[in-house]
């Protein structure tokens, strides 16, 4: 039996999971419209002790970034750019995995799912039982 050969296109749509051409093609342009957070459905909110540096953590760094997420008709985050950096390059490093790790339900306009932005914020802060351990 010999093996089967992909062309390049096709091998690279199945390494980013999409189902056609169009989908691995179209970027995220920044033209999307800005929707305030409040006003969309969050499907999955990540943790932030899940992301936060454990050194950074124990060496009590704090900090807060602004991100502007680009969201993909799915709701999914295909984009990120800094805002506002919180000063830390580890925390600036959680903060943008953190951000990729959000769900959305999709965005409708008129009936039709549509790529957005929006914005969030991370705050990096030692609560009193942080001092304890």
């Amino acid at each position: 039996m010999t093996p089967r050969r992909f062309s390049r296109r096709v091998m690279l749509l199945i390494l980013l999971g999409c189902s056609s051409p169009a989908m691995a093609y179209e970027p995220i342009s920044g033209n999307e419209p800005e929707i305030d957070i409040a006003k969309l459905i969050i499907l999955h909110q990540p943790n932030i002790e899940n992301y936060w540096p454990d050194g950074a953590k124990r060496k009590g760094t704090e900090g807060t970034a602004r991100l502007k997420l680009y969201v993909n008709e799915g709701g999914v985050v295909k984009k990120t750019s800094f805002i506002q950096s919180s000063n830390h390059q580890k925390l600036d490093r959680a903060a943008e995995q953190m951000a990729l790790a959000y769900r959305f339900r999709p965005y409708t306009v008129n009936g039709t799912a549509t790529r957005f932005s929006t914005i969030v914020q991370m705050d990096f802060y030692l609560t009193k039982a942080d001092y304890k351990n």
